[in-house]
């Protein structure tokens, strides 16, 4: 799966995103990557990212953007934008 395949799928998802102490989240624990995926939690997003087919690189990404961990603002706008959430919310 590409970038921006990823990004696709993760406009399908249910609105109910929010922003979790910075990080980008559903139901309060539910990373993207994870909701992508379609299952619940944060717990072994390395098997969500095999089983979406994503390069690590580009998992590593998501994660570091979504969790605030780096300063990819491209990345972390097309997350928030994908998830329907502005940075301020």
């Amino acid at each position: 799966m590409t970038y921006q395949e990823f990004l696709d799928r993760l406009r399908q998802t249910p609105r109910d995103w929010e922003i979790v102490n910075g990080r980008i989240r559903r139901d309060r624990n539910t990373c993207p990557i994870r909701a992508v995926d379609g299952r619940d939690g944060c717990l072994n997003v390395h098997e969500s990212r095999k089983r979406l087919r994503l390069r690590l690189t580009t998992s590593a990404r998501i994660v570091s953007a979504a969790d605030a961990w780096s300063d990819d603002q491209p990345t972390r706008r097309d997350l928030l934008a994908a998830c329907g959430l502005t940075e301020d919310q």
